[in-house]
């Protein structure tokens, strides 16, 4: 499962918009957690 916790959606949004990074790379960082959840940095 891939999914975006609320507080990353912006900096998707904002990454995918300039093209800095693409769905796939977010994908990659969702499913290295153990959730399946990209969630922000701290």
């Amino acid at each position: 499962m891939k999914a975006f916790a609320p507080a990353a959606v912006h900096d998707a949004h904002a990454n995918l918009s300039i093209a800095n990074m693409d769905f796939a790379e977010f994908a990659a960082m969702a499913l290295a957690g153990p959730e399946g959840i990209l969630r922000p940095e701290r």
